[in-house]
C-alpha cells in the first residue's frame, strides 16, 4: 500500500499535536504561579496559608552600637567631602573617602555613610 509522503507528514503532526494536548491535560497546575486552574481540583479542599509580611530591614544605626559608627578618626574635611558626595546621590565614593580617611572595613564605612544618610532624610 502506497501512502504520499505529505499525508504521512501530516498524520505524524496531527499525532505529535495530540500528545503534547495529552501531556498538558494530565499534569497538575502549580497554586503558586496561578492560572486558570488554581484554587480548583486537587488543592479546592487544602486551606490557604496566608503568607507573612517581610520584615523592614534593620537601620544600621539600630544594629550597631555607636561607638562603632563614631567617626573618631575623620577630619571635618574629609567628613564635609563625603557628606557632600552622600547628598550628590554619590553614595558609593562617599563610602571610599570615609574608607580611604579612617582605614575602617567597608561594611563600618558603609554604615556609617548609611547612618549619615538616615540622619540626612529623617527615615
Amino acid at each position: 500500500m502506497f501512502v504520499p509522503v505529505p499525508i504521512l507528514i501530516l498524520f505524524g503532526l496531527a499525532f505529535a499535536l495530540m500528545a503534547v494536548q495529552l501531556v498538558r491535560m494530565s499534569r497538575r497546575p502549580d497554586p503558586l504561579l496561578g492560572g486558570p486552574m488554581a484554587g480548583r481540583g486537587y488543592d479546592a479542599g487544602l486551606a490557604r496559608a496566608q503568607t507573612p509580611a517581610m520584615p523592614q530591614p534593620a537601620r544600621p544605626s539600630d544594629t550597631l552600637p555607636s561607638a562603632a559608627l563614631s567617626p573618631a578618626t575623620l577630619t571635618p574635611e574629609v567628613e564635609a567631602e563625603a557628606r557632600a558626595l552622600l547628598a550628590a546621590g554619590r553614595k558609593i565614593n562617599a563610602i571610599k573617602v570615609v574608607r580611604d580617611a579612617t582605614h575602617m572595613g567597608l561594611s563600618e564605612s558603609k554604615d556609617l555613610v548609611e547612618q549619615w544618610e538616615y540622619t540626612r532624610t529623617g527615615a
